[in-house]
């Protein structure tokens, strides 16, 4: 697409829709590559966590990605089965769009009013990907558990590449387990045809661009950094936010939170944006407050019984 001065202009995730349709059975190479460039133009990136998580956030300015074997990664299949140097890779997860999504406050939230949900707008996102793509210049420590504290290391982790990518998801055939998969590769509700889809992913170092198509509701955008070498110990990284993501954020309290305790935690927030020399963000009540009470008290109940 091209303006009245007949620049061209930024695709939108519409047209990488449309052009992810188009392509052919077994365009395996060209599906990455859509999927590479269209993770600049959501409207926003979501990563659910807790209140006291994100506090430790912004005060360090620092995030902490999973290595790919880590137990606190969802899919524990993905670092077996797709891609083959998992030691090495960290990554960080969100979820695109701005919408909240219910079922990403129960997979990585407690039902309780200490959840919270995070949106880094597409600006952000971007200024994001520029600092991790010069990896020579990013800031990364390996975290390593001492005495049962994760310690962040003084010694900087040397870095390979880094970047963003929206996972593809795939749906590899597999005789053992049936045969309702058909060697799909899914991306944004977008299905492509791959015939040989097992035998191509493990033939490339892609780890981290892929899980199974049972997690595809979830919609994820990464966030990665490859290291040099690996480190055993070291299940997850810490690196530097750059202020312009900070800055680009805006929250979502707990649906699970009441008025006064909304009250108290904006406070919190803005006061320790303010301390850290940041814009202070935009901070509201969730759309689901109440509407998702009835998970707490499960939660409660289970309890009892123990």
């Amino acid at each position: 697409m091209k303006n009245k001065r007949g620049k061209k202009l930024a695709m939108t995730e519409a047209e990488f829709k449309a052009a992810y349709e188009q392509l052919e059975e077994g365009q395996f190479l060209e599906a990455l590559d859509i999927a590479n460039r269209a993770s600049m133009v959501h409207g926003g990136y979501q990563h659910y966590t807790s209140v006291s998580k994100f506090c430790k956030m912004v005060k360090g300015k620092s995030m902490w990605l999973s290595r790919l074997d880590s137990p606190s990664l969802n899919d524990l299949h993905e670092a077996n089965k797709y891609g083959r140097d998992w030691r090495r890779m960290y990554v960080g997860c969100f979820s695109y769009g701005r919408s909240e999504n219910a079922l990403l406050w129960k997979m990585y939230c407690k039902p309780n009013r200490d959840a919270i949900r995070v949106l880094i707008s597409q600006e952000g996102m971007k200024r994001f990907k520029e600092y991790l793509q010069n990896a020579a210049n990013v800031e990364a420590h390996h975290v390593v558990k001492r005495d049962d504290r994760f310690v962040v290391s003084s010694r900087q982790a040397a870095l390979v590449h880094g970047g963003v990518f929206d996972v593809l998801y795939a749906a590899v055939k597999d005789c053992r387990l049936g045969c309702e998969r058909c060697n799909d590769l899914m991306w944004n509700s977008c299905h492509l045809h791959i015939p040989e889809l097992a035998e191509v992913i493990k033939a490339q170092t892609l780890e981290g661009f892929f899980k199974d198509c049972e997690w595809r509701g979830e919609q994820e955008t990464r966030i990665f950094v490859k290291t040099t070498n690996v480190s055993s110990s070291a299940e997850r990284l810490a690196i530097r936010i750059p202020d312009e993501v900070l800055n680009s954020m805006s929250i979502v309290l707990s649906p699970w939170a009441d008025t006064a305790h909304c009250v108290d935690v904006t406070k919190r927030l803005e006061r320790l944006f303010a301390e850290q020399g940041l814009k202070v963000p935009r901070i509201r009540r969730s759309y689901l407050t109440g509407a998702l009470d009835s998970w707490e008290k499960n939660v409660r109940k289970g309890q009892r019984k123990r």
